[in-house]
């Protein structure tokens, strides 16, 4: 991105306004789009810049000479007051740009400048007439696939807002046409998107809350292929809040599923920054620190959270159980050494906690897991369990050490003979004392 707007700024010297009218403002125009797209710098600073570039470049498409030109510009410039919170100014050039084309002439400007003007209306509270909006752009996209779905993402959003059942229900819809449209592999944000916001409505939806719910959390799934947790952090952390909820209000204070919470519930805290996201991290604490206590109230239910974890692996089937430490083990080696042993140490003491079947599945899918991950993960991750193992006392450690060899029988022979090469460096010795 840096190097286009590099080439942009280059070329526009090569076409100055004076001699080369249309071909400098098309290069302002263009250079403005790609620094509202940058990835790069202060945002902010790109998007003052970006509306100066289209400003000189409306100097040059009138109303009058260029009218598609102009309102494709006017979008732009629209988009970007909106992202600064200027709603009234990007109304108002929406507004204009959908007074310089018609759909018959200009559909994909009709579209994209109707799609605006809804979203500014929906940031004024003008519920109405941005549905309106919505509908306009709708019918321009009508045969762009991925510019009808976002829009009909955004008029699902706002039909939503309207809080009754058929408020949600017409929302619903809206998002089952949206996910026709787009592919997770091509269009993985818009399609994404799609379904958390169906999940949301599900969640709000009465009726057959039990079917309504788990209908949510399949969707929150699906979102979660593509909203992970390095790609789109507050996205991912949002969707394992609503799983949390979605768990709790499902469980009916079923140890299991409330420890399905749990871990959903502890990620959506772990992820947001209380600084930048002081309520939904106050929000998701407030659901965390509920379930942990409707755990707490059995008398068979320890506190500690890596010990639910663990427990929770043992009693869920083997995809899950795999993806539950898949996810597991890639948040810890995310942070920072200290933080990492502190974690691995805490889950090692709750896997060797448990009782010898349990901790056999366990093991089991936890060393597959392991091997997935580069050899310095590996190693950390051996001598943490290693050191876990020399806590316990012999009829325990017994108990761990029989766990790990059902594991490494697992693995094709030439991990399983370099993971024994490696423990036995750390000091850990077989059943029969080698």
């Amino acid at each position: 991105m840096t190097e286009l707007v590099d080439d942009l700024r280059q070329r526009l010297s090569r076409y100055p306004m004076t001699t080369h009218p249309v071909e400098h403002a098309t290069l302002r125009f263009n250079l403005g789009m790609a620094l509202a797209e940058s990835p790069h710098g202060n945002h902010t600073e790109h998007l003052m810049t970006a509306i100066e570039q289209y400003a000189e470049s409306l100097r040059v498409f009138t109303a009058t000479a260029h009218p598609r030109e102009r309102a494709r510009v006017l979008t732009a410039l629209g988009a970007a007051e909106r992202e600064l919170g200027r709603p009234i100014q990007a109304r108002d050039r929406f507004t204009e740009a959908l007074g310089l084309v018609s759909v018959d002439s200009a559909p994909a400007e009709v579209g994209a400048a109707a799609n605006g003007l809804g979203l500014a209306l929906a940031d004024l509270g003008d519920r109405e007439d941005a549905i309106a909006a919505y509908r306009r752009a709708e019918a321009a996209f009508s045969d762009r696939s991925r510019q009808l779905a976002a829009t009909l993402h955004n008029l699902g959003l706002v039909l939503a807002a309207g809080g009754s059942p058929q408020a949600l229900t017409d929302a619903l819809e809206a998002y089952r046409q949206g996910l026709d449209l787009v592919d997770p592999r091509t269009d993985g944000y818009v399609w994404a998107s799609l379904h958390h916001a169906r999940a949301v409505a599900l969640m709000g939806l009465p009726g057959d809350r039990m079917r309504h719910l788990n209908d949510a959390i399949r969707s929150e799934t699906a979102a979660l292929t593509v909203f992970t947790r390095r790609s789109h952090p507050f996205q991912y952390a949002i969707a394992r809040n609503n799983m949390g909820v979605a768990y709790t209000e499902l469980s009916s204070g079923h140890a299991t599923m409330l420890r399905r919470a749990l871990v959903a519930l502890e990620e959506a805290v772990t992820i947001f920054d209380p600084r930048l996201h002081p309520e939904p991290w106050q929000q998701a604490k407030q659901n965390l620190d509920g379930v942990e206590r409707s755990l707490g109230e059995g008398v068979d239910f320890v506190r500690d959270r890596s010990a639910h974890f663990a427990t929770l692996a043992a009693e869920v089937s083997g995809p899950e159980r795999t993806e539950l430490l898949r996810t597991r083990l890639s948040l810890v080696f995310e942070h920072p050494l200290e933080r990492r042993t502190s974690m691995l140490a805490a889950l090692d003491n709750a896997i060797v906690g448990l009782d010898g079947t349990s901790q056999n599945v366990v093991t089991r899918s936890w060393m597959t897991v392991l091997m997935e991950h580069p050899r310095d993960h590996v190693l950390e991750a051996l001598a943490s369990r290693q050191r876990a193992h020399e806590r316990l006392d012999h009829p325990q450690r017994a108990i761990a050490v029989r766990a790990v060899e059902a594991a490494l029988g697992e693995l094709e022979v030439l991990q399983r003979v370099g993971i024994r090469d490696t423990l036995s460096s750390l000091g850990y010795q077989r059943p029969d004392g080698s």
